[in-house]
C-alpha cells in the first residue's frame, strides 16, 4: 500500500523512537509498472492505474490534512515523497501550519505593542510566554521556534524586513522614553548625591556600597513619579528596560527559527 509506505517512511524521518524502512525489503518493482504503464483500454473504457492512484492519494492526504492541520507538514513532505515515485498529486491549497502553531509574525508586527506589553521572553529557552491569559484564564500561549520557522515558511522571508522595522521603530521610542525617565530632576539628584556619599567613603578603607543603603535608595527612589504621575521613575524605567530585551529576543528568535527552518527544509 503506497500510502502506507509513503506514511511510515516520513514518520520514521520525524519521529526518532519509530524503525525506518528496509528499503531493500519493500516490494515496489510491481508498483512503480503500474505508474509507469500506459492506459488500458477495454470495452470501450479507460483505466488509468497512475491517475487513480493520484487520486485516491490526494483525496487521502486532503482528508487527513483537515481533520488534524497539525499534520500537514507531514502530508506535504509525504506528497513530495510521492513525486520520487513518477506519481504528481493535486495541491491541497491547504496553510503550511499547525493548529497549535501560536501568533504569526504578521500578527505580531501588526499588534507589536500589544504583543511586547503581554509577552515576556525566556532567554534560555528561546520562547515568548504570554503573562496573564486573555480568554478563559486557564492556558497561557506562547511563541516557539517552530511557530515563528512556520510563518516564515508561509509568509516568505518578506516578512523579516517588516519585523526589523518594527522593531527597529519600537527600540527608538523605547530609549527616547528611557532617557526622558532619567533625565528627571530628582532622580538626576538623588543619584547625584549617592555619588557623592559613595566617593567619600572611599576615601577611608571601606570601598563597598552596602545593602541597608541601597534599600533605603530604593525606597527613596519609589517616591518619586514620572512626567504624567502615572507610576514612578523606577517602574517605568523597568517595563521599558524589559521591552527592550523581549524586542531583542524577537529579533534572535526570528533569525535562529530562519536557520531552522533552512536546516529542516534540506
Amino acid at each position: 500500500d503506497i500510502d502506507c509506505i509513503l506514511r511510515h517512511r516520513i514518520h520514521a524521518k520525524n519521529i526518532e523512537e519509530m524503525s525506518s524502512l528496509n528499503t531493500n525489503d519493500l516490494n515496489m518493482g510491481d508498483f512503480l509498472k503500474f505508474v509507469d504503464h500506459p492506459p488500458l483500454q477495454f470495452c470501450g473504457l479507460t483505466l488509468d492505474m497512475k491517475a487513480t492512484i493520484e487520486k485516491l492519494l490526494s483525496e487521502t492526504l486532503y482528508n487527513s490534512s483537515t481533520v488534524g492541520l497539525r499534520d500537514t507538514n507531514s502530508h506535504n513532505e509525504m506528497a513530495a515523497l510521492a513525486e520520487s515515485y513518477g506519481l504528481s498529486l493535486i495541491d491541497n491549497l491547504l496553510p503550511a501550519g499547525t493548529g497549535d502553531q501560536g501568533l504569526d509574525l504578521v500578527y505580531i508586527a501588526d499588534h507589536f505593542t500589544d504583543f511586547m506589553s503581554r509577552y515576556k521572553y525566556n532567554l534560555n529557552h528561546q520562547i515568548f510566554v504570554e503573562c496573564t491569559s486573555s480568554e478563559s484564564g486557564r492556558y497561557l500561549s506562547i511563541v516557539d521556534i517552530d511557530a515563528v520557522a512556520m510563518s516564515l515558511s508561509r509568509h516568505g522571508l518578506g516578512v523579516m524586513h517588516r519585523i526589523e522595522d518594527t522593531t527597529n521603530h519600537f527600540l527608538s521610542q523605547s530609549m527616547d522614553a528611557l532617557f526622558c525617565g532619567l533625565s528627571n530632576e530628582i532622580f538626576v539628584s538623588s543619584i547625584l548625591k549617592e555619588e557623592r556619599w559613595f566617593n567619600g567613603q572611599q576615601k577611608g578603607s571601606n570601598t563597598s556600597y552596602p545593602y541597608e543603603r541601597a534599600l533605603a535608595f530604593r525606597r527613596e527612589l519609589s517616591e518619586v513619579l514620572n512626567s504624567d504621575g502615572s507610576s514612578t521613575i523606577l517602574e517605568m524605567c523597568r517595563t521599558i528596560v524589559t521591552e527592550i530585551g523581549n524586542t531583542l529576543g524577537l529579533l534572535r528568535l526570528s533569525r535562529t527559527s530562519d536557520i531552522y527552518r533552512r536546516h529542516q527544509s534540506r
